[in-house]
């Protein structure tokens, strides 16, 4: 039955499921790829990605490492959760609202 209550916290608990899911997406893809694009110009020969090896294999790859741990594991899950929604809102909301603000204040200091 869509009305209850039991409905209600199970769609709450699959967009938590959701956002969890497109946060380790999203932070495994921002590590992966540009170590994926780097590779890729270097076997073209465009670009000389030697030194870059070191900076992947030494800082970047292990935040992800280190990250994902506590993203499985709904430790820090709340907070990029929050993070993920503030940041959600704003891109939504957070222009138009920011030029009504703005606009508001024009028009009452005239």
């Amino acid at each position: 039955n869509p009305g209850t209550p039991h409905c209600h916290t199970i769609k709450t608990r699959n967009k938590k499921l959701h956002r969890k899911i497109a946060l380790i997406i999203f932070t495994d893809f921002c590590c992966w790829v540009p170590f994926v694009i780097v590779n890729g110009l270097h076997t073209m020969g465009v670009i000389d990605a030697n030194g870059w090896y070191a900076l992947f294999s030494i800082i970047i790859l292990p935040i992800n490492s280190i990250i994902n741990p506590f993203l499985y594991d709904n430790t820090l899950s709340g907070l990029f959760s929050r993070l993920y929604a503030n940041v959600h809102r704003f891109m939504r909301l957070g222009h138009s609202n920011l030029g009504l603000r703005w606009e508001r204040t024009k028009r009452t200091e005239v």
